[in-house]
């Protein structure tokens, strides 16, 4: 009977099924996350492998495997927390608002936006920060000046999930990185092969787009009046911006990525006390928990009260919970059969990563959820790269265009309703002004399908080879 059982294709569907399922009505209807479609699915696959012969504490045992496997991840989503408030209340963040702000072309105005959104989401890592903050700033001057609010959201959420996509201090990145067991920054330097192309098309399209709309006259009152405030607020130094610099040269350097997120925070702290006014009770408790300041413009306060270990507790939870998921899914061999079913289906490199592209664009359009979209596809594909040859940043850079990126083309997802709700427009009318994850989107396909770009396993070493015998030959 047990054998019949693991061997049976249907219960390797079933854990699936069930967390799209329990996805859906958990996002679309209860609106309460993707923490009870993950929890469905522990507990799916939990019985299953104790139907197929697994005791209790051997899946105990797994998902503390699984838990042991994510925890790069728990403490780098962590850190992002206190990196955030510790480059609010340092002034970093503050200054690269502000310099932003002072750049600010109106005969270029649209392009800025997404230009200056992605500067702000790739610092924070977070795009629904960035959306409900600078994007909502970007959508009150865009009322004043009569630029049509759609064109504006399109921009705003083109760079929003550009810096979300790209930043190292991203959740989404973080968790692809890790599930997909690949260097961050390997992970991140990789995805600039669709992100760059993307970025100089939607810059382009949005040009065009903004050469086409007639701005009335421009108060700058409320401009210069927050200016003022922050400037008030905060030290704004530019000197301020060799922070961001730093980290970024030590993520190009290849610098192991907790070394580099310990020190941004450290960074952060150092400035706080070098460049800004605070007390050192208030540093300290805006680093741990959070930057709650209380400023006199609301804007100010609002923009930047967050940051700290409790805003981010319940991505740790979610991401707690998954690693119990993947530990059980890989240590009791849950998807065998499937895997199995599918390695017969493939025939090649190209096919496995059209395949993953299409499993994931379809989970985001059920479930609206970015994690499901990102974890289901890896844990489901993964092993199945190496067999092709194909280095696992392949399978990474593929679901973040259609886990992270492209589910902000579904209205009912969870980044769909908070971007209406947030900036107060209809989705339906900011789809088609989405331009980069629609470039994004479109340049994956391509890459799928022609083999273009694909990491190969031991590319590196045949070329370091080549290059060996050249040089020899020269001798």
């Amino acid at each position: 009977m047990k054998e019949n059982l693991k061997k049976s294709l249907l219960l390797d569907i079933i854990p699936i099924i069930c967390i799209m399922v329990a996805g859906e009505i958990s996002i679309l209807q209860w609106r309460i996350g993707v923490v009870p479609p993950i929890l469905t699915g522990i507990l799916a696959v939990g019985i299953i492998a104790h139907l197929r012969g697994k005791k209790l504490n051997k899946i105990e045992d797994a998902m503390g495997n699984g838990l042991k496997k994510v925890f790069p991840a728990l403490l780098t989503v962590i850190l992002v927390g206190m990196i955030v408030s510790s480059w609010i209340i340092g002034g970093i963040i503050p200054t690269m608002v502000y310099w932003g702000f002072k750049i600010i072309d109106f005969n270029n105005f649209i392009p800025i936006v997404m230009v200056v959104t992605s500067i702000v989401a790739i610092i924070t890592g977070t795009s629904f920060t960035s959306i409900g903050t600078i994007g909502v700033s970007f959508i009150i001057i865009a009322k004043q000046v009569g630029i049509p609010l759609e064109i504006t959201a399109g921009a705003i959420v083109s760079g929003a999930f550009l810096g979300d996509k790209m930043s190292p201090l991203s959740d989404t990145t973080n968790i692809s990185a890790a599930l997909g067991k690949t260097d961050l920054f390997e992970h991140i330097k990789y995805m600039m092969i669709d992100t760059v192309p993307a970025f100089i098309l939607s810059v382009i399209a949005f040009k065009i787009v903004g050469n086409n709309i007639k701005i009335e006259n421009i108060d700058m009152s409320n401009i210069n009046s927050f200016l003022t405030e922050l400037n008030g607020a905060f030290n704004v130094s530019p000197i301020l911006l060799v922070v961001p610099l730093i980290i970024i040269i030590l993520g190009i350097k290849k610098v192991p990525s907790n070394i580099v997120l310990f020190l941004s925070v450290i960074l952060g702290v150092v400035s706080s006390f070098i460049f800004q006014n605070f007390e050192t009770a208030d540093i300290m408790k805006s680093v741990i928990v959070g930057v709650h300041q209380k400023f006199n413009d609301p804007a100010v306060t609002k923009l930047f009260s967050r940051g700290g270990i409790g805003e981010v507790s319940s991505t740790v939870i979610t991401i707690i919970f998954i690693g119990c998921l993947v530990g059980i899914i890989n240590d009791c061999n849950s998807f065998d059969n499937l895997l199995n079913k599918i390695q017969d289906s493939i025939k090649g490199s190209k096919q496995l990563t059209v395949m993953v592209f299409a499993v994931s664009l379809g989970i985001g359009f059920i479930t609206g959820a970015q994690l499901l979209a990102i974890i289901l596809p890896i844990t489901i594909f993964l092993p199945l790269f190496e067999k092709f040859g194909l280095k696992n940043k392949n399978i990474t850079r593929i679901v973040e265009a259609t886990g992270t990126v492209g589910i902000t083309l579904v209205p009912w997802s969870v980044p769909g309703v908070f971007i209406a709700g947030t900036l107060g427009v209809e989705m339906s009318k900011v789809i088609p002004f989405l331009f980069f994850p629609i470039f994004v989107l479109a340049i994956n396909l391509l890459l799928n399908i022609t083999g273009i770009g694909v990491s190969k396993i031991g590319e590196e070493k045949s070329i370091k080879r080549r290059v060996l015998a050249f040089n020899i030959f020269e001798k």
